[in-house]
């Protein structure tokens, strides 16, 4: 993205996450490890809504342990704030 298209994207974001959709819930997700890998790649991406970003970043670092074989090549990518991408070498499981 440039700056000012990601400025754009930022300040819609922002605005999202003040509305009452932006409330958050409990619950319970179940997933495969194909399922979990797609989900940490994609949502983590630099791309996504940084709220997006910390959820996928967290969906990871719980996962981590639980599952290290599934996850033996995951790699952190820094993205210059506080969230890394995470990028996987093998594209399935």
């Amino acid at each position: 993205f440039d700056e000012g298209t990601l400025k754009r994207k930022r300040a819609k974001e922002a605005a999202r996450s003040v509305l009452p959709n932006a409330l958050g819930s409990d619950g319970m997700v179940t997933l495969n490890a194909r399922a979990a890998r797609h989900i940490i790649e994609i949502r983590s991406s630099p791309h996504a809504d940084l709220s997006m970003r910390e959820f996928a970043y967290e969906v990871y670092k719980v996962l981590k342990p639980w599952w290290p074989a599934v996850l033996a090549d995951a790699e952190e990518v820094d993205t210059g704030d506080h969230v890394p991408a995470i990028r996987f070498s093998r594209s399935k499981v």
